[in-house]
């Protein structure tokens, strides 16, 4: 029961945002991205776009594709937040 009713308190946000090329700001369809120090992950659509749910607090979010260098952001933990990636060769 205890348990139980501290997952209940747990709160949590949504961060969207898009992965394009640092060059001419082109999409990067099904980029990575992850939580630092967690599992919790997603993968952007065909158009670069993504959203994930995360716990909070959250300290930084990384995005990597192959081919490119992997960013790392800080999360300021506000609800419903934009972070873009602009990811370079």
């Amino acid at each position: 029961f205890l348990f139980s009713s501290s997952l209940g308190i747990a709160q949590s946000f949504t961060i969207r945002g898009r992965v394009t090329d640092s060059e001419n700001s082109d999409p990067i369809p099904f980029a990575n991205l992850v939580v630092k120090g967690t599992t919790i992950g997603t993968v952007c659509d065909f158009d670069g776009y993504y959203s994930l749910k995360v716990p909070h607090p959250v300290d930084s979010l990384s995005s990597i594709y192959i081919g490119y260098k992997m960013r790392t952001k800080k999360v300021n933990g506000s609800a419903n937040q934009t972070i873009n990636f602009q990811l370079s060769e």
